[in-house]
């Protein structure tokens, strides 16, 4: 892949709109389990932590900025749910908040659900709007919603 290549794969991309996303910038930066796990020596002030030391607080930095946000994933949560030991996991927990203040990795399942919603949606207002003219008391159109598909009749005026 190219330099150039990502770009061009961002820009056509259609997001469903339904699903919030953060306004851009900030860049978005995935960091797996080890990164994490170094952040955490880092703010644990452990020995093997020094050497990272830089790279928390410059993390710290970009996030308060909001020029970077370092979302986490279903996978980080499931690869620490098999840390044993309590302590380690909770140097976790507490750089993961610090550092991703929440923000997540939305999962494949939650974009699809949307886009289904979409697709749904727009499928029944294009059959309603061939098939049935509805208006409401003043005369305007109800507007597109999934909803007039499944009822025979309009609800805000009562015909059929």
């Amino acid at each position: 892949m190219k330099a150039g290549d990502i770009e061009q794969l961002q820009g056509s991309y259609v997001w469903p709109q339904t699903l919030r996303r953060p306004k851009l910038p900030p860049k978005l930066v995935y960091f797996d389990l080890n990164h994490w796990i170094s952040l955490a020596k880092a703010l644990a002030r452990h020995r093997d932590g020094r050497r990272h030391e830089e790279s928390l607080a410059a993390c710290m930095r970009a996030v308060d900025e909001g020029s970077v946000v370092f979302p986490i994933s279903d996978t980080i949560y499931f690869e620490i749910s098999k840390i044993a030991q309590y302590r380690q996991r909770r140097d976790l927990r507490e750089v993961i908040e610090k550092v991703s203040r929440y923000m997540v990795v939305t999962s494949r399942s939650v974009i699809s659900t949307h886009e289904s919603r979409r697709c749904w949606i727009a499928s029944s207002d294009r059959i309603l709007s061939r098939s049935t003219r509805w208006t409401t008391s003043t005369g305007g159109s109800p507007g597109p919603s999934g909803w007039w598909a499944v009822s025979k009749s309009n609800p805000l005026t009562g015909e059929m």
